[in-house]
């Protein structure tokens, strides 16, 4: 995913000292600041002043190497994904580099330890203004029981469970038989042909064993007999249709647990009662009408004229067409982005972070050519602190 990468060279040259900006989705989804890379950048740049004008000896070579393979391996982090959850070890190793090259700075032992308290001090102060605890929990944890779900038949048999959502649910795995097999078909980034998962994915729905799809669902989304409602059985089959399979026709089973979601704060407490829906589904060859069909292939030479002008904000052969309210949207997982025709004839195109759809003409203009895009600078995209309140063209 682009969702890290930046957008331009010199953002990624100054990587080290951008870590510190305070503003979210940079490298990591939240605000997390951390100077020790920029505060490290300036303690070489000193040591080697100082040992250059021949004020201190000069650095032992392995610290050398080891700095010149973090700084090999850090831009090459940031070229490649920039995601802070797969730089783990070098968030962790640019502590001990700090405090290293803190170490040989001239002067005596107490301006030197002084200037490892002082980064510290700097880090944890950052650190305290930005940090939330339990950001993204669905449910606080509090005691093991919560993390059971309840008896159900649908254990005790190894099945194919298809989870729908932002999320795998994965939690659920170890609470139902050793040989059941799960994957997430309906979460951030849909398997569409072309991927390297979706063979493995066809192979995993035709291996026999019973195949169910799991979704949260607390009473919002059931009728009064306890089944999902229309709208929530819509999702699922639109879902479900993009890999030929649709609900076999039998009831679906609530399982009750704590897990399902946030607690809602006004609430009867028939709406606070959530858990997962397991419906049990089969392959179809017909698929039911609407699904199967290309949605509005008419205005296919619209989205590829945006995918030709930024193809690496608006990927082309990794998008989903569907309708929405008022319009038909093509949405492009890797990027983080969507391109959205409206049904009154405008063209717009909007990064998930963007408050904000841009137009960006009508449609009779996209299909002659007659628009532009800053590709490098989608709004919603991450930007440097100089770029970052500059008026829009």
């Amino acid at each position: 995913m682009l969702r890290f990468v930046p957008d331009h060279w010199l953002d990624g040259l100054l990587r080290p000292l951008l870590m510190g900006d305070p503003a979210s989705y940079l490298y990591v989804e939240f605000m997390a600041p951390d100077w020790r890379f920029a505060l490290f950048v300036a303690l070489l740049g000193i040591g080697a002043v100082s040992a250059w004008a021949g004020h201190r000896a000069g650095v032992a070579p392995v610290f050398w190497r080891t700095t010149a393979g973090f700084a090999l391996c850090f831009y090459l982090w940031v070229a490649v994904v920039g995601n802070g959850r797969y730089f783990l070890w070098g968030l962790l190793l640019i502590g001990p580099l700090l405090v290293a090259s803190a170490r040989r700075l001239p002067g005596t032992i107490s301006l030197r330890n002084s200037a490892i308290v002082l980064a510290l001090l700097m880090q944890g102060v950052v650190l305290a203004l930005a940090f939330q605890p339990n950001v993204w929990a669905l449910r606080p944890w509090k005691e093991v029981q919560d993390s059971r779900v309840e008896a159900t038949s649908l254990a005790k048999e190894p099945a194919v469970f298809l989870t729908i959502g932002a999320i795998s649910h994965s939690i659920l795995v170890p609470q139902f038989h050793r040989e059941s097999r799960w994957t997430n078909v309906g979460g951030q980034q849909e398997i569409i042909e072309g991927m390297p998962e979706h063979p493995r994915l066809a192979a995993l729905l035709e291996n026999g064993l019973p195949t169910y799809a799991v979704f949260r669902a607390a009473s919002l989304v059931r009728d009064d007999s306890g089944q999902p409602t229309l709208q929530a059985q819509g999702i699922v089959l639109r879902v479900l249709g993009r890999y030929r399979l649709a609900p076999d026709g039998s009831a679906c089973t609530f399982v009750r647990t704590a897990l399902a979601g946030l607690e809602y704060k006004v609430a009867s407490p028939q709406q606070v009662a959530a858990g997962f829906m397991f419906c049990r589904v089969r392959r179809v060859d017909d698929l039911p009408a609407g699904l199967e069909a290309a949605v509005a292939p008419e205005l296919d030479d619209v989205f590829a004229r945006v995918e030709t002008r930024c193809p690496r904000q608006f990927p082309a052969g990794n998008a989903l067409t569907r309708p929405t309210d008022d319009g038909l949207a093509r949405l492009y997982s890797q990027s983080d982005t969507a391109v959205v025709v409206h049904q009154g004839g405008s063209v717009y195109l909007k990064h998930m972070r963007a408050l904000n759809p841009t137009v960006i003409g009508t449609v009779a203009e996209v299909r002659q050519g007659r628009f532009d895009i800053d590709c490098e600078r989608l709004p919603g995209r991450y930007r440097p602190p100089w770029k970052r309140f500059e008026e829009p063209a």
